[in-house]
């Protein structure tokens, strides 16, 4: 087995694994041509230093994998992920039950940043890999078994899990406000996501939502019905007070006017609060994905 730098001779080959790997992905769609091949020329504003790789054997391909190290800017403060020098494996696909490919590829990637003075190594950060792969969330879907069993194995450890979760019916309406006299703004962010803010009769600040059309990260025609909730908090003299329900209320009847019918997000597995407003929803759990980590 070899790895070799990207090729256009290889491209459709790469992007048809990629699709079959990707398949048991509970979110998402097909990566389409064009978008794949953005992603394989992608460089990352975030990486000082990045590798994209194919694995080929006896003139067929048996794996993609991109790893990189964290640059000056490669964490905001706020974010649990890949600092500066760290190291990263940001994706990693092979046909699916193919654990050699998986482990030569990650014993490649390893030895790589290793030799180049990476303390911490990464796996699956949440917004390096594929911007259409899991509607856009990073983290390794743990269904990818020969994937987890290759990085285990390597010593990497699963860090928080998050779960994925759906409501395939959009409600028609909100509820109440849990007070009276609160405020609503919409706003378009810069990635083109709209947050829906919340203030009370005061001034203060009540909570947010974040949320987006699909199509933002995928060009799949079917990508465009389906809504993606990115954040949801609310501040602690609110909660309790049904506050984060009329606000989930009020993003997703966005999406149903918007022409969405379905409502995807991701909530932190031990985040059993949110769990229970989300399934009282009438969300249903779709997987789980995971980052992981090696320390030196």
């Amino acid at each position: 087995m070899e790895l070799i730098e990207p090729s256009q001779e290889h491209l459709e080959a790469a992007r048809a694994l990629y699709n079959r790997a990707a398949a048991r992905a509970p979110v998402g769609w097909p990566a389409q041509s064009e978008e794949f091949a953005r992603w394989v020329t992608l460089r990352r504003e975030r990486l000082s230093y990045e590798r994209t790789r194919y694995l080929v054997a006896e003139g067929q391909l048996r794996g993609i994998i991109h790893w990189g190290i964290g640059g000056p800017e490669a964490r905001p403060a706020d974010w649990y992920t890949v600092d500066q020098g760290d190291g990263v494996i940001s994706a990693l696909f092979v046909e699916p039950g193919d654990r050699d490919a998986a482990e030569a590829m990650t014993r490649a990637a390893v030895e790589d940043l290793r030799s180049r003075g990476c303390p911490r190594i990464w796996a699956w950060e949440d917004e390096m890999g594929p911007p259409f792969y899991a509607g856009g969330f990073g983290q390794l879907l743990l269904s990818m078994t020969e994937v987890v069993q290759a990085l285990t194995t390597a010593r990497f450890r699963v860090c928080p899990v998050e779960l994925h979760l759906c409501l395939s019916t959009l409600p028609a309406r909100s509820g109440k406000p849990p007070v009276r006299g609160l405020e609503v703004r919409n706003r378009v962010m810069p990635g083109g996501e709209t947050s829906v803010d919340v203030w009370d009769a005061q001034g203060a600040t009540v909570g947010q939502c974040v949320w987006a059309s699909m199509a933002l990260k995928s060009e799949h025609p079917d990508a465009s019905q389906a809504g993606y909730v990115w954040w949801l908090g609310i501040e602690e003299a609110y909660r309790g007070m049904g506050a984060g329900r009329w606000l989930m209320e009020l993003a997703m009847g966005q999406m149903a006017r918007s022409g969405h019918t379905r409502c995807y997000l991701t909530t932190r597995a031990d985040n059993l609060r949110a769990q229970s407003l989300y399934y009282s929803l009438g969300f249903g759990m779709l997987g789980a994905s995971a980052m992981l980590c090696l320390e030196s």
